[in-house]
């Protein structure tokens, strides 16, 4: 029966397949602790939401922003407002504006 020191120091600077595989338990071990949540928050509760998890040491809060949702978003947004210019409710922006935006 052959018998193995994890983490040998025969070699070293060399990984053997069995150091390996015990490195990678161990990894998978360590992810078993960490616990990802995501919560859909109204955009006028964000803002509170993120102060209140960043204040708990324990958490770890990372905004994620749907890039499709957030571009649909500014796309109704820009149609209403030419749907208002058309309708004389509000004043077009000159496109100089615009260009000196970007």
């Amino acid at each position: 029966m052959l018998s193995h020191a994890p983490f040998s120091s025969k070699n070293e600077g060399v990984i053997n397949p069995f150091d390996l595989m015990c490195i990678h338990r161990i990894f998978n071990l360590i992810n078993l602790v960490i616990m990802q949540i995501l919560v859909n928050v109204k955009d006028s509760k964000a803002s509170f939401v993120m102060e209140l998890l960043n204040s708990l040491p324990f958490v770890k809060t990372e905004p994620i922003v749907d890039e499709k949702k957030q571009l649909t978003k500014e796309i109704k947004q820009a149609v209403k407002e030419m749907k208002l210019v058309r309708a004389g409710k509000i004043k077009a922006r000159p496109i100089e504006d615009l260009l000196n935006e970007l």
